[in-house]
């Protein structure tokens, strides 16, 4: 193994937004999403070796949407104030390695979830997160491309997102 730095110039052009929507006390809408185009612009190696294939792709591990969207019901309940909520999120396809030869396909997770208040400073919550089990990486082997290990088709070694589960928990504010 040799050990080489590169230098990777980049750029990204792209849009950010968040909403937060409340159109009628009973109903609120919060979200975000990020549009970009994550773009290699030039890749130096400080060995001379050639560097052309990662040109004019995208840079590692960095979608070019990632979306959320988070409609909630609130109510009050016998003095209780409640929100049922379900949120969706969306990443979309990211490569593990500069030359985008291995894939980390886009992923979409769904959560819902319940949070009442029941006197002054306590709220209980009840999430169930990846309600439809959803499998995706949020990151691949880093080193894959040095090591020659897993850098076609799509990624097979990285950070899992976590299956579906539930959580439920109490805050009390004093």
């Amino acid at each position: 193994i040799t050990n080489s730095s590169i230098v990777i110039n980049t750029t990204t052009v792209g849009l950010e937004s968040e909403i937060d929507w409340v159109p009628v006390h009973w109903f609120d809408l919060s979200g975000a999403a990020t549009l970009q185009n994550p773009k290699v612009d030039s890749v130096e190696t400080l060995t001379g070796l050639s560097a052309a294939s990662a040109q004019d792709k995208v840079i590692t591990r960095t979608p070019k949407y990632v979306i959320s969207l988070e409609p909630a019901y609130v109510f009050n309940f016998h003095g209780c104030q409640g929100r049922l909520f379900v949120e969706g999120y969306t990443v979309g396809k990211r490569y593990q390695d500069v030359s985008n030869l291995s894939v980390l396909p886009a992923y979409t997770t769904l959560d819902a979830g319940l949070t009442i208040a029941p006197s002054q400073g306590l709220e209980l919550r009840i999430l169930a997160s990846n309600v439809t089990n959803s499998t995706g990486l949020t990151e691949g082997n880093a080193r894959a491309a040095a090591l020659n290990v897993g850098t076609v088709g799509d990624a097979t070694v990285g950070r899992p997102i976590f299956g579906r589960q539930i959580t439920a928990s109490a805050l009390y504010r004093w």
